[in-house]
Formats: C-alpha cells, structure tokens, sequence
C-alpha cells in the first residue's frame, strides 16, 4: 500500500452517531450471571447508534440479551448478540486518540480559532501566494479563495478531516507528517514545488526540525511558512507539548528560515485560556 493516498470525494458526514447512546447491562445482572457472561463475553457495555435504540429492533435484541444471559442460554446469548452488534458503534473510550479526535471533532462549529476564524484566515490569506500547501489541515482551512493563490493542497493524517474539509475539490492528501520524523521524504512532492506553506498543528508533532527541513525543501526560494497556534490550545489526547512561539522560531532558523514572530493580541478573547502566535519563516 502507497503511504500517501488520496482523497477524491466528499462524504456527508453526521454527528448523530458521534457518541451514540451508551448503555450496561451490569445493573440487570446478578452477580452469577454476571460471572456466567463474563465467560462467554466480557463486554457489559454498548454503544448504540442514537436514532436506532429506543422503540427499535436494536433495544428489543438488547432486552433480548439481557434474557438470555440471566437464562444462561449460551446459544440464545451468542446468536443474539451478533445480531444487535449491526445496531452498536465501537464505545468513545475503545477508540484510539486520533479516532477519538475524528468523532469528536464531528461536533465542533470550527476548527482552532473559536470566534476569530474569519479573521484569522484573512491573516493567513493575506500571506498567501502562489501554489499554496495546507498542512494539519483539520476540516476548516485557513486560505480562502483569493487572487493571489493559484492552487491549494492539503495535507492531514485524520481521513475524517479531509472528507470534511471546507474546500472538497482542493486536491487532499492523506498522511501523517510523523512519518518525516521517523526518517521518511514527502517523496511525492518535487524540490522547490510550493510557494507558501502552513501548518496548523506542531504541537501535534514529537519532532519540528525534520518537518521544517521538508518544508524548506518543497518550498521555493523567497516563499514562506506560515505557523498560527495557541499556546494553550490542542487536542489533550494527541498534544506531544503545548505551542511555544520562540522553540518553534528556533527551530525554523535551524534549517535555514528567517523568521519574525508576530503576537496576534487581537485574537484574543475571554474564553481563550492562551494567546495566539504567527511564525513565519522565509527561505
């Protein structure tokens, strides 16, 4: 399988089913045929999918495997419960980071920048130009349409993201930048092939240095790299350390930009635990 991989239609994606409706069945249990399930399946809790449960074929099979564990019918107990799986999603808690990330994300109005998201893709537009790569996209980008862009492509390693993200006929590319820092080469993009390149999300990175070395080498000579966070901002789960404005200066330098910081006070609001940055580097 190729590493990277596009993504060429938008699905409809809807947050019905995100969490589901969560119910046990340990409270309609004894202790004995707690123990008895217990040896056949451990599961006690399942995850329905919202608008399929209640007064649905999916409650009346949950009642019906209740039943069958207190009757300690085995063959009843393991033929219902294949059946009411169809209606169940996997539980919040079973799913890994990033899918968690993906299905919560699905409820979000937005992406990082709360309120100030017109504002702060007027900040990034503006800084645009040319052929324009959006890396840690999320769904909501930060380049607008403008004159000055003359195509964008986007990068993210969550698939749900890229299904929705704002602009579906941008080309999108599913891949995780992690990937550099264990050694690998965007290898599908030629030297010198963009003109600007952002990137929403280095504090979702174990490693900058080897990400901005890449991005120096697809970057041509006198385009920039855009870097807009919050110091405090990022998804607990996956956060590697939270944003420092002069580390990531630092690392910039280190392979060979030329960077100014710019604090963006008035991004500020008072909802927003920390402040918001722009690096910029140069090649």
């Amino acid at each position: 399988m190729s590493e990277f991989e596009y993504v060429a239609t938008v699905v409809e994606r809807s947050p019905k089913y995100v969490l589901g409706l969560t119910v046990e069945i340990v409270s309609y249990l004894d202790d004995d045929a707690l123990a008895w399930w217990r040896k056949i399946n451990g599961q006690t809790r399942f995850t329905f999918k919202q608008k399929c449960f209640f007064c649905s074929q999916g409650e009346v099979l949950y009642h019906q495997l209740i039943e069958s564990i207190l009757e300690k019918n085995e063959t009843k107990a393991t033929k219902t419960f294949s059946e009411m799986r169809s209606y169940c999603q996997k539980n919040f808690e079973d799913l890994t980071p990033t899918e968690r990330w993906a299905h919560t994300a699905l409820q979000l109005p937005g992406d990082i920048g709360g309120p100030k998201k017109k504002e702060i893709a007027k900040i990034i537009t503006s800084k645009a130009r040319g052929a324009v790569l959006e890396t840690m996209c999320g769904f909501n980008s930060y380049f607008n349409n403008s004159s000055q862009i003359d195509s964008v492509t986007v990068i993210d390693y969550c698939r749900e993201m890229l299904e929705r993200y704002k602009f579906p006929k941008r080309r999108r590319i599913l891949y995780n930048l992690e990937k550099v820092n264990r050694g690998k080469k965007m290898n599908f993009f030629e030297d010198c092939c963009f003109d600007t390149i952002g990137c929403w999300g280095t504090n979702y990175l174990s490693r900058l240095k080897p990400v901005f070395a890449e991005f120096y080498r697809i970057l041509d000579h006198g385009g920039n790299v855009l870097v807009l966070e919050n110091t405090h901002e990022g998804y607990h789960e996956l956060v590697k350390r939270y944003f420092n404005p002069n580390r990531c200066a630092t690392q910039l330098k280190i392979v060979g930009f030329n960077v100014t910081i710019t604090h963006l006070r008035q991004l500020k609001t008072k909802w927003c635990f920390g402040e918001y940055y722009l690096v910029e580097g140069i090649k």
